[in-house]
C-alpha cells in the first residue's frame, strides 16, 4: 500500500517527561529508547521555564523528532488539579494564580496567551507541537491552532 501512496509508514514515538524532577535520568532513558529504535518523542505538556530549558537540553542530545505538548489550562481549579493530582505536570504557582477569580472567557484568553508564549519559546527546540484538548473544548483548540499558525510558518 505504501508504494501506491495510500498510507504513511508507521512511526515509533515515545514519551519524554520534560517536567521530571531529575531530568538527567529521563534523558538517559530517552537515549536508551532511541538506541532501541524509537524515532522521536512526544513531551509532557509544557507549562514552565524549566520545561523549556529541559527541551533545549533534549534537543541538543537526542537525535529523533521532538513534538512539544501544549495543553490549555481552562480554570484555576483545573490548574490546581493538574498541579497537585497529575504526575508529570509542572504548573508554576504564578501560572495557576493567573486564572484565579476569572470567568470562562477570561481563562480561555489567558490560556491562549500562555500557550502562544510557551510555543514561541519552545519552537526552536522542537519539530512541532501536539495539542491536548481539555474538557472537549474544541473551539479553544481551534483558536489555539489559529493563533499558532503564524509561528508555524516562520
Amino acid at each position: 500500500l505504501e508504494d501506491e501512496g495510500l498510507c504513511q509508514p508507521f512511526h515509533k514515538l515515545a514519551a519524554l517527561d520534560l517536567n521530571a524532577r531529575n531530568f538527567d535520568v529521563q534523558l538517559g532513558i530517552a537515549k536508551e529508547k532511541e538506541a532501541a529504535g524509537i524515532e522521536g518523542f512526544l513531551t509532557q505538556p509544557i507549562f514552565s521555564r524549566r520545561a523549556i530549558e529541559n527541551l533545549q537540553t533534549a534537543r541538543a542530545q537526542l537525535h529523533g523528532t521532538i513534538y512539544a505538548g501544549l495543553m490549555p489550562i481552562v480554570s484555576h481549579r483545573n490548574a490546581l488539579f493538574l498541579k497537585n493530582e497529575i504526575t508529570g505536570m509542572d504548573i508554576p504557582d504564578e501560572l495557576a494564580a493567573l486564572y484565579e477569580n476569572k470567568d470562562r472567557e477570561e481563562c480561555e484568553a489567558i490560556s491562549l496567551r500562555v500557550c502562544q508564549d510557551l510555543a514561541r519559546q519552545a519552537a526552536k527546540f522542537c519539530d512541532g507541537f501536539y495539542l491536548m484538548t481539555p474538557f472537549r473544548r474544541v473551539s479553544l483548540i481551534l483558536s489555539l491552532i489559529e493563533a499558532l499558525e503564524p509561528l508555524l510558518t516562520e
